[in-house]
């Protein structure tokens, strides 16, 4: 497609597509009428009424499958904590040192590998997946290092530092990850003032940024696209299922507990009779108050198969319940989460966000929601890259995305 009449196309080369993630931004926060900055691009871009994230909705694999356009399944981070028994080794989300490591990252190349490979330059700010590993001697042209604590503020400055760039520097492509919505959604859960408070500054953060772009001169040459990787639901107390009121199972089993629990038993025997135990467990209530799949008979609508990493016994709690180990874990306070996610993608409580604006998408069109793996194909496609990119779970995106994005 072409640039509307009368309008003087950038050069590619010159163009630059900012990718924002805001974690844990649940679709119907949007229609709260705490985000008018966000709801602008409503009227001035793209917007899908919701955007179905990959199952199992939990940060790390959806933030690999918006850059990768794969399936969890297929590009291997199949959770934010798991056991990969060729490698004898675990990987989890609070290890730094994961995200720095390829062995983790290798089943799939992240967009910014493509870009680069393509003779682009590539910015990550603190994406938290993949960015800070090779991939095959590659990295990104900027890479800002994941820490915690660090302003949308301030990262809205480095943003605009790389775009003043002259072209032979400037990123074409730039990944900017907002995690502060998430952390206060586990903290306080999703229908509270608190969480709505984070709404309000992280939308004000983020204009502050837009009208920037467009007040120093970049507008002409920026598409921003905005996504969450999944939403949040509430939890509580009341809502736990205590595994030792069912099974006695031995803590060395499982590698993660909420809220899926991933369990790994020692021998095919120990595995069949958890199957079985657990299995009648689940049907004491109705109706039930989990799942148990072994790894071959995940529901396939899931496309969660078929991977070693993906641990040979599955227990998925209704939403909103939690597993616990043991009633006594509870009794003597600590920190509990009222927010979670990481359920079945199917519920509208998990479901994310897609905005998009700038001179190469249509004004106030409208797209029918997608899943998530179809970004990827996106950003390729106004990278230019889309010839070079290897094979992935994307569908074609203008089948996706049909007239509403502008080509020259």
């Amino acid at each position: 497609m072409s640039a509307p009449e009368g309008v003087r196309p950038t050069p590619p080369s010159q163009r630059t597509v900012i990718l924002i993630s805001l974690d844990g931004f649940r679709a119907e926060y949007l229609s709260r009428g705490l985000t008018p900055n966000l709801q602008a691009l409503v009227a001035s871009g793209v917007r899908a009424p919701y955007m179905l994230p990959s199952f199992p909705t939990e940060t790390f694999p959806n933030h690999y499958t918006l850059v990768t356009g794969l399936y969890p399944a297929r590009h291997g981070i199949v959770a934010n904590e798991f056991y990969d028994p060729d490698a004898k080794r675990t990987f989890s989300y609070v290890n730094a040192s994961d995200n720095k490591e390829e062995m983790w990252w290798e089943g799939g190349e992240p967009i910014w590998i493509a870009a680069e490979r393509g003779g682009l330059r590539s910015a990550c700010i603190m994406w938290p997946v993949g960015s800070e590993a090779p991939h095959k001697g590659r990295v990104p042209s900027y890479i800002v290092p994941y820490q915690s604590h660090v302003s949308v503020a301030s990262k809205a400055e480095i943003v605009l530092g790389w775009l003043a760039l002259d072209p032979p520097k400037r990123p074409s492509l730039i990944t900017l990850y907002v995690p502060e919505v998430d952390s206060m959604g586990h903290t306080v859960g999703p229908d509270d003032a608190l969480l709505n408070t984070t709404l309000v500054e992280v939308d004000g953060e983020l204009g502050k940024l837009f009208d920037a772009v467009d007040q120093r001169g970049y507008g002409d040459r920026v598409d921003t696209v905005i996504v969450s990787d999944h939403g949040m639901a509430s939890t509580s107390l009341d809502r736990v299922i205590y595994l030792s009121d069912f099974v006695k199972i031995d803590p060395s089993w499982i590698i993660r507990l909420n809220p899926l629990l991933f369990l790994y038993p020692p021998d095919e025997s120990t595995l069949r009779q958890l199957h079985t135990a657990l299995t009648n467990a689940s049907k004491s209530t109705d109706p039930p108050l989990f799942s148990v799949w072994l790894r071959d008979e995940i529901p396939f609508p899931f496309h969660y198969r078929n991977n070693s990493r993906i641990p040979p016994l599955l227990l998925a709690p209704r939403v909103g319940w939690l597993f616990g180990t043991s009633r006594d874990e509870h009794e003597h306070g600590g920190w509990f989460p009222l927010g979670m996610h990481g359920y079945t993608n199917e519920d509208d409580r998990m479901r994310a966000i897609f905005l998009a604006k700038g001179p190469r998408f249509r004004k106030g069109a409208v797209v029918e929601p997608f899943a998530n793996v179809d970004v990827y194909g996106l950003v390729a496609g106004l990278l230019g890259i889309e010839g070079i990119v290897p094979p992935n779970n994307s569908t074609d995106w203008r089948k996706v995305f049909g007239d509403v994005v502008l080509l020259d």
